[in-house]
């Protein structure tokens, strides 16, 4: 989303009498945005792609190829029952069935087999100052009882990365497949095709979703960590400040709070900076850095969440 759009939200709630001067006056001091620095090799964003396509492979390579096909041809048999395939599509039914028997009697234990699994970005881009006037206009929205204009606002307020991934029931799955084949062989494909449509409205959906502000930060502390800070203190220090940004940024957004989830993150790298101001032995410097990714990696981790 754009400043302009944003701009234009605030305007449009404004328009309505939902802000008022005292919340106004209750919005923090403006934080500055750093300037961007330059990376050694491809952007943030690259970088960011790079490991998400990097998180999926890892799912997918934990599926068997006889899975990874079997929603694709569970869809080509809705098309063959509407090209008055019938025939080809009962052939397809029982190829499926076939197929998934081999799959239930490899996996007699799990409940849900993993079939798919994709990435994809929904990104704000804005700053701090933006999200907190939006924040407090919908919190003035609120109290005004204008639920839905907050409810607007507040939806928009998201910048994470999702991966999903998708699973059919071993236990549902073979007989519907075997229900929508007696339908054909009955010759009624309309009963055939409406089990068909409910197989796949079985398909249950696992997203993890991770704040980009927190993999933006770990971008740049992974580039700041490979600099050498005597030689290039500003780079180094300008790295820090933009990560130390982007978890603000993530605080802004909801995902954590600066004074309890972000507090050992944001304490490192202001003793990382202090350190390097005073120049002290490079390898407490990078013990730090090393200290630091850890504490990344392990805040990244806490937020990968499920939504079945």
């Amino acid at each position: 989303m754009s400043l302009i759009v944003l701009a234009q939200i605030l305007s449009s709630c404004a328009s309505k009498d939902i802000s008022s001067a005292k919340a106004q006056e209750q919005l923090p001091e403006k934080i500055e945005v750093p300037n961007k620095p330059q990376l050694s090799s491809d952007s943030v964003d690259a970088r960011i792609n790079k490991d998400m396509n990097s998180q999926v492979s890892k799912v997918r390579e934990g599926i068997t190829l006889e899975a990874l096909s079997l929603i694709e041809k569970t869809q080509d048999v809705l098309k063959e029952i509407d090209k008055g395939q019938n025939k080809a599509a009962e052939n397809q039914l029982y190829e499926l069935i076939g197929k998934m028997e081999t799959l239930v009697t490899a996996n007699p234990k799990l409940g849900l087999i993993p079939v798919n699994a994709s990435t994809k970005r929904n990104e704000l881009v804005t700053d701090i100052n933006v999200i907190k006037n939006l924040v407090s206009t919908a919190q003035n929205a609120m109290k005004k009882g204008y639920y839905q204009e907050a409810r607007e606002i507040l939806d928009k307020l998201v910048s994470e990365q999702i991966i999903t991934t998708y699973y059919i029931p071993l236990t549902s799955y073979p007989d519907g497949l075997k229900f929508a084949a007696l339908k054909l062989k009955e010759d009624k494909p309309k009963l055939a095709k409406a089990a068909v449509m409910e197989l796949l409205n079985t398909v249950v959906l696992e997203e993890m979703k991770l704040p980009l502000p927190v993999l933006k930060a770990e971008q740049y502390v992974a580039e700041a960590s490979e600099l050498n800070a005597d030689d290039k203190k500003d780079e180094v220090f300008l790295l820090l400040e933009n990560a130390d940004y982007q978890l603000k940024l993530a605080e802004a957004l909801g995902y954590g709070k600066r004074t309890k989830d972000f507090k050992d993150l944001a304490d490192t790298i202001h003793s990382l900076k202090k350190d390097i101001a005073k120049k002290v032995a490079k390898d407490n410097i990078k013990h730090s850095f090393n200290e630091l990714q850890e504490q990344l990696k392990a805040f990244r981790a806490k937020f990968f969440t499920k939504n079945n």
